[in-house]
């Protein structure tokens, strides 16, 4: 056991046993929750207003109880970058896990699990790891290197239950039984976002007398789309078949959600949780469409348009974030692992990029919590500074938004404003210079970035 678990274990100890009078206080660390759909689009939760069509009842009331973030971006419009920079709150780009074919994520990075685990936090994840070793990133490690390197049991999770349809690597089957010899394959018929839902569900069970951190990216909406007819008879009034089973892969979602945090009222845990849902990216809306909508905003999974990098975001924490909370200011998901450390009373390590959101989510702090989000994906490149969004397509095309206007990313003004364009652009750079693989993108746009961008009309 390392000194600083030992410590914290001994102030636990002292916090539930050491009081005097009357036996002392039970306070202990809070417990997290992270929720993290899968190509989940920005108008697809009920809560955002934009369609009637979507039924997500529980995560609106996981809104309701706290916060809706409406301005929450990730760090890539991707699927694998994306999770990489909110796991370790440290750009993906900064270690060279740029896309999905960079992967996987290599040990030496440290996740948000490995830093709880540390400080005594019994850790899990149960879903779409998607940052091991797969036939779409070999070419990065010597050939014969053994996959199970690249488990989430390796970058620091207890118990784990990852895969996306049928069969799973785990540390425990869905009842919560250990297997022996793990990490053990499991073959499960089970519809895959109810079985992440009831494995979730048994960890809390175990592990609800311990401060704990479970992680649950849901495979869903994803593609290959499937639904039972319970979920599927709930959108009868649909009668587009794509968008009927996307909604009806979110609404198991929103039943899981619920599920959870019943478990947590249930073990009187709902005051001593930070719980948190995110998506990973933006809905694809061409021939991989899901059924999921990012309107009104413009773009889709894989560009720099909010379309591709801007995402549902909830959070609830009673009595620590007030309810029926609304945040418009821009925040990213480097923002969740330094959140989490700082409700834990874990000092920031000086590598994270983010910021403690509590303090803004309950209105101590009412300034910005970013000054610059930057980005930088295949030819593209931008960065969102207040009013300003710049997006670099490749290195012969700058495209330059007033995010203040009431249709921002429907007019390029980056004729009328040459001198934002220079500045912004300056910044960029600076920035991409830090990068593992230094510099902007050079030359055209690629051909897939460009096909995504003609396809919204923003080039010919």
């Amino acid at each position: 056991m390392s000194t600083l678990r030992w410590f914290v274990l001994l102030a636990w100890a002292c916090l539930a046993g050491c009081g005097g009078g009357g036996g002392g206080t039970t306070t202990r660390p809070p417990s997290f929750v992270v929720f993290y759909s899968d190509d989940h689009g920005f108008a697809d939760l009920g809560i955002q207003g934009v369609r009637d069509d979507v039924l997500t009842p529980n995560i609106d009331k996981l809104a309701m109880d706290g916060v809706l973030a409406t301005s929450a971006y990730v760090t890539a419009p991707q699927c694998a970058p994306s999770r990489a920079g909110m796991l370790t709150g440290i750009h993906q780009n900064r270690f060279g896990l740029d896309d999905n074919a960079s992967g996987p994520l290599r040990p030496e990075q440290v996740t948000i699990a490995e830093r709880l685990k540390a400080a005594g936090y019994v850790t899990a994840m149960v879903g779409k790891w998607h940052l091991g070793l797969d036939q779409n990133n070999t070419q990065n490690v010597p050939a014969g290197t053994d996959p199970a390197l690249f488990y989430a049991a390796n970058q620091g999770f207890d118990e784990y239950f990852e895969g996306y349809i049928n069969d799973f690597i785990a540390s425990h089957d869905a009842a919560g039984h250990a297997l022996d010899h793990a990490p053990a394959g499991v073959h499960d018929e089970t519809y895959r976002i109810d079985l992440a839902t009831q494995w979730a569900l048994s960890f809390i069970r175990r592990h609800h007398d311990k401060p704990f951190f479970l992680y649950v990216p849901y495979y869903a909406p994803h593609v290959p789309l499937e639904a039972p007819q319970v979920y599927q008879q709930r959108f009868a009034h649909v009668s587009d078949a794509t968008r009927k089973i996307g909604l009806s892969m979110l609404s198991a979602i929103d039943d899981g959600v619920g599920k959870i945090r019943a478990e947590l009222a249930k073990d009187q845990l709902s005051e001593q949780t930070l719980v948190v849902f995110i998506g990973d990216n933006g809905a694809p809306l061409g021939a991989d469409w899901d059924g999921s909508l990012n309107d009104p905003l413009i773009g889709e999974k894989g560009m720099l348009t909010d379309g591709g990098i801007r995402v549902p975001f909830a959070a609830a924490w009673p009595g620590k974030i007030p309810a029926n909370r609304v945040f418009k200011s821009p925040i990213s998901t480097l923002d969740v692992a330094t959140t989490l450390l700082a409700a834990a009373g874990i000092a920031k390590p000086a590598e994270l990029e983010g910021v403690d959101l509590l303090p803004y989510f309950n209105g101590q702090l009412t300034t910005l919590p970013h000054s610059r989000l930057f980005w930088r994906w295949g030819s593209q490149a931008a960065v969102l500074s207040e009013q300003w969004k710049l997006i670099l397509l490749g290195s012969q095309q700058q495209l330059l938004y007033d995010m203040s206007a009431g249709a921002p990313e429907e007019a390029d003004v980056s004729a009328a404003h040459p001198e934002v364009v220079q500045e912004l652009q300056g910044e960029l750079s600076a920035w991409a210079a830090g990068l593992k693989k230094p510099g902007l993108p050079q030359g055209p746009l690629d051909a897939h970035d460009k096909a995504l961008y003609q396809a919204h009309g923003i080039v010919p």
